[in-house]
């Protein structure tokens, strides 16, 4: 009996490679889903028209392997996000980014998307946590690039390029993932008051001093802006950088201990789902302060790490402002980027079966 015959996901994979291989013949395109949570934004260009079909990776689904004392897991692309995280948390790990996810929403789709959670600044990116990676590419082959362990990655990163590419470079069907540890110990530090300017110096402070700060959120609350400050880790070392941030930001400022804390961040996390918008934040800090204090809509937030303003409000409902859904519009590169990027997609992708179709929508913009 062949391996495809043996291997249920050998003989998906096998299948998938047929759809590939005939739609390069036909000049049909495809689109690589999972759980259909994050087409909307990801992949706007898929509308059932113009002869785009899908490549369902939904029933590659399961754990390849959890290396617990190794800290890795490797997982096949359609396995559900949530599942995996409640996979590794017993064996006292969590993935590599704190994401809000709808249920359905796959490794595979995750990944694609490029997403990050609140708490990249400490984490990083997504695509620093992949050690490596099977991909299903335009003329039917199944390349591998990295390792499963961290000890055993050899190679060019090339399995990286898919984190973000949106499946326009191929289709994802297998990923190893470096885990964090479950953290002993969880707090958040937060102020609100009206005097918030001499409070982001004392944050910036905070930063240049060494303190490990997970993520950190400025947003509207019951009578001014609120700040908050996320930390995690041994207890010892989040006890002594809560002390410190509390001192920094002065007398009023509050700590929540791991329950509430837990609340808090979700709340932060589940801020930044698929379907919420994204401002770009622009100007002084006297203008992000004033959008906080009172432009912005109550289910907002400012990441004071990265720069970027969430929000799940509609453009409609925030007049004056220029929103647009997340990942939404790519970056434009430069032309030697430009370049780099179509040498990549020919040798991947010869045919266009993944191609970004001409559908694009323009950021969404309201005049006040």
């Amino acid at each position: 009996m062949s391996a495809a015959g043996l291997d249920p996901h050998a003989a998906l994979v096998e299948d998938l490679r047929g759809q590939v291989l005939e739609a390069s013949a036909a000049g049909r395109r495809l689109t690589p889903v999972g759980g259909r949570t994050q087409l909307g934004w990801c992949r706007p260009d898929h509308d059932g028209r113009g002869g785009r079909g899908s490549l369902d990776l939904s029933g590659l689904r399961g754990v390849v392997e959890y290396e617990p004392g190794e800290g890795t897991v490797t997982a096949w692309a359609g396995t559900p996000w949530s599942e995996l995280a409640t996979t590794v948390a017993v064996g006292g790990h969590r993935l590599p980014a704190d994401l809000c996810t709808r249920p359905g929403s796959t490794v595979g789709g995750v990944l694609a998307s490029g997403r990050s959670g609140p708490d990249r600044f400490q984490a990083q990116a997504l695509r620093h946590h992949v050690l490596g990676m099977q991909v299903l590419v335009g003329d039917g082959t199944v390349a591998r690039s990295g390792g499963r362990l961290v000890k055993n990655v050899t190679g060019f990163d090339l399995h990286r390029l898919h984190v973000g590419a949106r499946g326009t470079l191929g289709a994802i069907l297998e990923v190893s993932l470096r885990l964090r540890p479950l953290p002993e110990c969880e707090a958040v530090v937060a102020l609100e008051a009206t005097e918030l300017d001499a409070a982001l110096d004392a944050v910036a402070d905070l930063v240049r001093a060494g303190a490990r700060l997970q993520w950190g959120t400025l947003r509207p609350g019951a009578s001014g802006p609120l700040l908050e400050l996320g930390l995690d880790g041994r207890r010892s070392q989040v006890e002594q950088d809560a002390a410190a941030a509390a001192a920094a930001l002065g007398s009023t400022a509050t700590i929540a201990w791991d329950a509430d804390a837990a609340v808090r961040r979700e709340a932060t996390r589940d801020m930044g789902c698929e379907d919420g918008y994204a401002w770009e934040v622009q100007g002084t800090r006297a203008a992000i302060l004033s959008r906080a204090a009172g432009g912005c809509p109550q289910d907002s937030w400012f990441d004071l790490l990265s720069g970027r303003q969430l929000t799940s409000t509609r453009p409609s409902e925030a007049p004056g402002l220029r929103v647009r859904r997340l990942a939404d519009a790519p970056t434009v590169p430069d032309r030697r980027g430009h370049a780099w990027e179509e040498r990549i997609r020919s040798q991947l992708d010869p045919a266009g079966v993944f191609a970004m179709g001409s559908q694009q929508p323009a950021d969404e913009e309201v005049s006040a």
